[in-house]
């Protein structure tokens, strides 16, 4: 019983992390996502070493786009604490979501298909946050 209890738990928390990004906008659970995300598309970086964003409430958003403005697909983004590191692809909008505590970590671009992958690290804020990442095309 506790196995199919613990599986249960694990599909569920995937697919919320799987859908954390993505999604139509008249999904109320993640109009707080995608309304940061237009905002974050204000201030994002140009390729620097600094990654701005705007404040959300349940975890870290990751946005990659180019230099125009277009979603970087299927980016593999690296998302680093002191003690681990998780990864995930960025999906059709460019976004890879991490549901973990505040904290401090680091963000890697690790692979993007037809752009330059910078390889200096990005620092997140401490505080969830939209995290807009620039790349340039090669």
């Amino acid at each position: 019983m506790k196995k199919i209890v613990t599986l249960v738990l694990v599909l569920a928390m995937m697919a919320v992390i799987a859908t954390g990004c993505g999604g139509s906008s008249d999904n109320k659970s993640n109009a707080p996502q995608a309304q940061a995300a237009e905002k974050a598309g204000d201030s994002g970086n140009a390729g620097g070493k600094e990654a701005e964003g705007t404040p959300l409430n349940d975890g870290y958003l990751i946005l990659v786009t180019d230099t125009e403005g277009a979603p970087v697909v299927g980016a593999a983004v690296q998302f680093c604490s002191d003690t681990q590191c998780m990864m995930q692809k960025t999906d059709d909008t460019g976004c890879a979501a991490f549901k973990v505590d505040p904290g401090k970590y680091t963000v890697h671009i690790l692979k993007a298909a037809g752009y330059v992958v910078p390889e200096e690290e990005f620092a997140v804020p401490e505080q969830y946050d939209v995290v807009r990442i620039t790349l340039e095309k090669q």
